[in-house]
Order: C-alpha cells, then structure tokens, then sequence
C-alpha cells in the first residue's frame, strides 16, 4: 500500500541519497501516495530510476524478480509482504518496527532507519554474496517458523489442547 505509515518517500529519498548505478526502486501496490512519489522521484532526479507498478494479485512473481526487498515502514505488526519475500529468499533492509527485528535477527536480514537506510542499500548492492546469505537464512528461517505447514501445525496443536 502507498501510504504514508509504510515510508514511501523516505524510501525514494534512501535510494536517491544512495545513488546506486544501474539498479531500479520498483513499488508493487497502490495508494493516495503514487503522485507524490513520482513527484519526489523527478525532484530528486530518480524518476528514470523508480518504477511504480501499482496493485498486482501475483506480488510473487515480482519477487522473483527483484534482487533486494525494502520495507520502510514506521510501523508493522507481523508484514506479509517481508514473510512472503523471506519465503522466496530474498535479502531484506527494512525498519527495526513490529516483529521485524526478530525476522530479521542472526543476520537473516538488515534492519535501518534514516540515514543508515541509504547505506544499507549501497552495503546490499556491493556485497551481494553476503546479501544472497541473508535472504537464505531468512528463507531457512520463514520455513521453519511461518509456513503454512509450520502455522496449521500450530493451530492443530492449540485446538487439541483446548479440546482436551
């Protein structure tokens, strides 16, 4: 969703500030901030750079083919968008907000606020066998914490002990 809460233009102000050659900044989603990030983008001279796909019922097939997951949100609870880009082993930088940091803990990902987000980037692009590490230990670890499989398990087990 392009809202303010999910840290949209600070997102494109992090890759603008970042200045990373040959790479795109892609929003899968929609929302009353398109306008303004295409806006900020052509001010801060990115436009050519950042791509706004907006809404797609197959998010999946846009992870497949992306290098990197961002997420700049100011809040969360337990983000989807981050379960199901951990399921497809994709390096993360996100906000240290909700349960991210403990998705992302054991260095199964890359938490960042403010100016450290710009960095976080240029560190994920430069570094790539490191982030492939990641996005693998952070696939490792959606498997066996947050599957479907790993989730039914777990209510199967809730309603036997609430049955008796």
């Amino acid at each position: 969703r392009l809202i303010d809460i999910k840290g949209c233009l600070e997102l494109v102000r992090a890759y603008a500030t970042a200045r990373l050659a040959n790479t795109e900044l892609v929003f899968v989603g929609a929302g009353p901030l398109a306008a303004a990030i295409e806006r900020l983008a052509r001010e801060l001279g990115v436009a050519d750079h950042v791509k706004l796909l907006g809404f797609s019922d197959n998010v999946r097939a846009h992870l497949r083919t992306a290098h990197v997951f961002v997420m700049h949100s100011r809040q969360e609870g337990m983000p989807i968008a981050l379960l199901e880009a951990g399921a497809e082993g994709m390096p993360a930088i996100a906000t240290p907000v909700g349960s991210i940091p403990s998705l992302l803990a054991d260095k199964r990902g890359i938490l960042a606020t403010g100016d450290e987000f710009a960095d976080a980037l240029r560190h994920v692009i430069d570094h790539p066998e490191e982030a492939l590490a990641m996005g693998a230990r952070l696939q490792d670890y959606i498997a066996a914490h947050h599957s479907m499989a790993t989730v039914a398990a777990m209510h199967e087990r809730l309603y036997a002990s609430l049955v008796g």
